[in-house]
């Protein structure tokens, strides 16, 4: 009997069998996905969502820190600042990277440098759109900007602005932060994009809790700075030091590279941090760490003897030395310069230089600072005036401006209410009570004015903003304080730069204060976002008042549209008209009496005998 042939598998039903296997792990996770995002576990952590008081608008995603913080205790909410989700014609749109000397803290968002520089821009460019967002983020470092940057191509910016470098160490995904995901670059970023997954989320979560289980859960007792370190220690020259240096190198390297490539201008600002008026940080922590803290000694008595060059290069040297790293190594800036030659469309902004030059003998402390790297109103002011500077010598801003706004008009101008400045003030003194300062010298003082009380209801979380903006305006107005109203509308103005009602208000309280050409660049902006009979109405009496026919016939032609039983605005039309071909082409008054005779009567008809008087006279 012949053997029989040995069987041969069905290779085609072999292979569909193996590809079953492999499939079916992952159309398990896609079920599981589904199922947990219809339930609702997790959280959406897009980049941008739907803005709530603005239906086209996107804003940051308020969950979006969840990418990057381990402990969702930790995690950390930015601002809110609105923006289209299609780009309007011939606006200028900024976004801007960093940390929470980017956010504004220990203030509340207008002292952030992102608010002066839109408040400069409003002034200088009053018919021009600017959209500035502010999208840093407090407890993280260079992950954070590029894993940003990756995203910000499809929604169209002008530029992309980044101030960042001092949480290599202790930020979210440091090499030294409770908040670490491990050593290799490729594996952090790769966790960071899976994050998005709520089947990756409920991983976390478990993972959370088995720790609880033996370590108990994170506290909030101690402070964010103490949360999220982990090794608090770090020498100089340690391994960790150069992997957080070669960590920012390559991360801010590739946000340059990712935005470049697809022709978007980046402007990075050198950091800035206190030397002369912080002592080491390292000795409150250890009382062996001397060797800072004596370098920061022999720098103090250099100063007093006035031996200012060697006083600087000590209070560096004491910086550079201290083991506990919440100010960047000089390094970092000299990093951040190399990749202006490195990247085509890559521009330094000198931001350090800037403050060396406001703080005596070119020493950084307390003059611009707060603490350790936060500035105060100053600092603020100055970090924005060198962005603006070098926005402006690379041509972002390609018109001339209508308005020149010196740093010291801005100053004096920009509207940071008492209330935003003394809660600063508490702010501080709660951090300073707390690690790494160990100073309980320094507490809050008792409120003594209204602007205190609200400050104050603030900073112990009584109160949130809006509220006491709101019960700010309040009592200014009942004060009869139009300025200082005028402060507080055009601070609201600025953290809903979207809304047109706060465009009106301050444009309408502007022209109380006889401001009237902030009340003119306000309320036209508020037009152009909403347009309405009021404001319109507003507009082409202002006009007139400021013997501007030419734009008040655009508002009276509108208003006689809108309103065509109402008589006047057809009237205004053609007055208008008369007066605008009655003036030369450069609109000013002719050495001609009939022609000024034609204004002055047009004048007088539409109501305005100020204005006709100029040229009757």
């Amino acid at each position: 009997m012949a053997p029989r042939a040995p069987h041969k598998p069905n290779r085609p039903s072999e292979r569909i069998f193996k590809l079953l296997a492999i499939a079916l792990p992952f159309c398990l996770l896609l079920v599981l996905e589904g199922l947990l995002n219809t339930f609702g576990y997790g959280s959406d952590l897009r980049l941008f969502v739907k803005g709530s008081d603005c239906s086209d608008c996107l804003v940051l995603n308020p969950h979006v820190s969840e990418r990057y913080f381990t402990e969702k205790v930790n995690a950390t909410i930015g601002n809110q600042d609105a923006f289209k989700k299609q780009k309007p014609p011939g606006t200028t749109r900024i976004f801007i990277l960093g940390e929470s000397t980017t956010v504004g803290f220990p203030y509340m968002h207008n002292v952030a440098f992102p608010r002066w520089l839109l408040y400069r821009l409003i002034q200088m460019y009053p018919a021009k759109r600017f959209e500035v967002i502010n999208l840093a983020l407090t407890a993280v470092n260079s992950y954070t900007v590029r894993d940003m940057a990756e995203e910000l191509s499809a929604h169209a910016p002008d530029a992309v602005l980044i101030y960042a470098g001092h949480n290599e160490y202790y930020g979210a995904l440091g090499v030294a932060s409770t908040s670490r995901l491990g050593n290799h670059p490729l594996l952090v970023r790769t966790v960071i994009g899976l994050r998005r997954f709520r089947v990756v989320q409920l991983l976390f979560d478990l993972s959370a809790g088995i720790r609880e289980l033996f370590k108990g859960k994170v506290t909030v007792e101690k402070n964010l700075m103490e949360r999220m370190v982990r090794t608090p220690e770090i020498p100089i020259g340690s391994k960790r030091y150069h992997a957080a240096i070669t960590q920012f190198e390559e991360n801010i390297g590739a946000a340059c590279r990712l935005l470049t490539q697809e022709g978007i201008p980046v402007f990075i600002g050198t950091v800035v941090s206190n030397e002369r008026d912080l002592s080491p940080l390292d000795a409150l922590h250890n009382p062996q760490a001397q060797q800072a803290t004596t370098i920061y000694k022999s720098a103090m008595a250099a100063y007093e003897d006035q031996r200012f060059t060697a006083a600087g290069q000590l209070f560096v040297d004491a910086r550079e030395q201290d083991m506990i790293r919440f100010r960047a190594p000089n390094r970092m800036n000299a990093i951040i310069r190399q990749f202006a030659s490195t990247y085509g469309k890559v521009y330094v902004v000198e931001s350090e230089a800037l403050f060396r030059k406001h703080s005596p003998h070119g020493i950084i402390g307390k003059t611009t600072l707060l603490e350790h790297v936060h500035p105060n109103v100053k600092g603020y002011g100055l970090l924005a005036e060198a962005f603006f500077t070098t926005l402006s010598e690379q041509g972002i801003l390609e018109e001339t401006p209508v308005k020149e706004l010196s740093f010291h008009q801005l100053m004096a101008e920009m509207p940071i209410t008492k209330v935003d400045a003394i809660f600063g003030e508490y702010s501080v003194a709660l951090l300073m009570q707390r690690w790494p300062f160990n100073n309980p010298e320094v507490s809050p003082a008792a409120p003594t004015s209204k602007e205190a009380e609200l400050a104050y209801a603030m900073a112990y979380k009584q109160m949130p903003w809006k509220s006491a903006m709101e019960n700010l305006m309040q009592y200014y107005q009942a004060q009869q304080d139009t300025l200082q109203a005028l402060k507080v509308a055009e601070s609201v103005m600025l953290e809903f730069p979207q809304d047109a009602i706060f465009f009106a208000v301050a444009g309408e309280i502007a022209t109380l204060a006889k401001d009237y050409v902030k009340a003119i660049n306000y309320l036209e902006r508020a037009f152009a976002i909403n347009k309405s009979l009021e404001i319109a109405q507003r507009l082409c009496d202002l006009h007139i008042r400021h013997d501007n026919p030419e734009k008040a016939i655009v508002y009276a032609r509108y208003c006689a549209e809108m309103a065509p039983q109402q008589p006047y605005f057809r009237s205004a039309v053609v007055l208008l008209e008369q007066v605008a071909a009655a003036r030369n082409p450069q609109g000013k008054l002719v050495d001609n009496n009939p022609t000024n005779e034609t204004v002055a009567r047009a004048y007088i008809l539409l109501g305005y005998p100020d204005v006709a008087n100029r040229y009757a006279q």
